[in-house]
């Protein structure tokens, strides 16, 4: 059963990575001017670190990459690992929102839109292809 359920969580978890990747790589450049490139910059920090910590993606994702070896283990080597996990990725969070809210940071992103664009994407379509790796892994003998 949990086999089951493992698998059809992963299927699911690879289909919004590959819808994610596909939205993010098609996307079109926001174009805000001047004033959208000075704005508050402690607000857009804070929205941009609620925003990854609070995400059903990110939660799925690791929900997904964890369910068969978490229901291996007993409850307090799991609770080690997750909260491990949640630390890691809420620093991680802080990190990359307060690289990414440097306005020369910003601007760069601006003016090379579409190369970071499809980049990202690519990455998710990475994520996609390793998720899916274990699953039709057997199906070709390995």
């Amino acid at each position: 059963m949990l086999s089951y359920i493992q698998r059809n969580w992963q299927m699911l978890v690879v289909f919004v990575l590959v819808a994610i990747g596909l939205r993010i790589a098609c996307a079109s450049p926001v174009v805000h001017g001047a004033a959208g490139l000075a704005a508050d910059r402690h607000a857009e920090f804070v929205t941009g670190v609620m925003t990854a910590l609070t995400n059903p993606i990110t939660a799925g994702f690791f929900a997904a990459q964890m369910l068969g070896p978490l229901a291996q283990m007993g409850p307090g080597q799991a609770g080690l690992i997750l909260s491990t996990t949640a630390a890691l990725t809420f620093v991680k969070s802080l990190v990359v929102a307060a690289f990414i809210s440097r306005p020369a940071v910003r601007r760069a992103v601006v003016r090379h839109f579409r190369t970071w664009a499809r980049l990202v994407g690519v990455l998710f379509l990475c994520l996609a292809v390793q998720t899916l790796g274990p699953m039709i892994g057997p199906a070709f003998g390995r």
